[in-house]
């Protein structure tokens, strides 16, 4: 059985500041399908009009991985942590 980590323990684990507030896409990455382009727009917007130091977005990867690599490379927000890889924990 999975168990998972506490808050504390997996933003320790995996580098975030206890003080972000966090977003995660966990689905599949089919870009335009599951509106990955409307939510980096989004981010962009809600990051630069609050700060990017206050917010971090973690995005999976997927079947448009190609598209998504190089929108997040035009982005101009920097407080998005794109893993690249299937992650099945």
């Amino acid at each position: 059985m999975w168990e998972g980590y506490g808050q504390d323990e997996a933003r320790e684990s995996l580098g975030i500041n206890a003080n972000k507030r966090i977003a995660i896409w966990h689905g599949r990455s089919d870009y335009y399908r599951k509106g990955l382009d409307i939510l980096i727009d989004a981010w962009e917007k809600i990051s630069k009009e609050n700060g990017e130091e206050k917010f971090e977005l973690i995005l999976g990867s997927g079947v448009n991985s190609e598209m998504l690599r190089l929108r997040l490379a035009q982005s101009t927000v920097k407080n998005v942590r794109w893993i690249n890889e299937f992650i099945n924990s």
